[in-house]
């Protein structure tokens, strides 16, 4: 996902759109809005169904998305096919939440501030988008704890760093010296975890 760069222009609220056509670039969507008169594409990103997010007009610039309503804002569209049937992809969905997250901590936008075309003017846009799908927050990945064993692998491997023999053996060295590691191991093992 593209950073979210920080402008000089005053940026107070988000507008989320989607296409009503296929699955298309943010430079497919330029022509389009070049061959209507605009000097380039309206929407500030282009979130494509596979995830994919795309910069479209630059943030310093303002937007051309939502009539009267474009000076402060930021215009997202998620690529999407015709109001009644289409419904935004869980990538898409997943981009949307990271993206518009990522614009509210750069421009200390409430979640209050986040609309959808339809709030804003007389449109079905964007489909069957929600806000309550974009303003879930992203899930931050848990570190797991380690298990007993992982622990204790990690010991071993730190305390005996350096005095295993690396150097390469026949078969039946290796399984020798393997067979030592293992009761090394299981030492230190009984030594960090005593049986009750």
């Amino acid at each position: 996902m593209p950073k979210v760069p920080k402008v000089k222009r005053k940026i107070t609220f988000i507008v989320l759109h989607y296409t009503a056509s296929k699955d298309v670039s943010a430079a497919t969507i330029n022509i389009w809005h070049k061959q209507r008169g605009f000097r380039e594409i309206g929407y500030h990103y282009v979130i494509r169904e596979n995830g994919t997010v795309e910069v479209g007009r630059n943030l310093n610039k303002i937007g051309a998305h939502t009539r009267g309503k474009n000076v402060n804002s930021v215009g997202i569209v998620l690529t999407g096919h015709n109001s009644l049937a289409w419904y935004p992809s869980n990538k898409q969905i997943v981009a949307a939440r990271h993206l518009v997250s990522a614009i509210q901590d750069t421009y200390n936008i409430r979640d209050s501030e986040i609309y959808l075309h339809r709030e804003l003017g007389n449109t079905s846009c964007p489909g069957r988008l929600t806000k309550e799908q974009i303003l879930a927050k992203p899930k931050k990945k848990k570190k797991r704890k380690k298990t007993e064993q992982e622990r204790a692998d990690e010991v071993y491997r730190r305390y005996y760093k350096g005095k295993i023999d690396n150097t390469k053996h026949t078969k039946k060295e290796s399984s020798v010296i393997s067979y030592r590691q293992m009761s090394e191991r299981k030492k230190l093992w009984l030594r960090l975890f005593p049986r009750k």
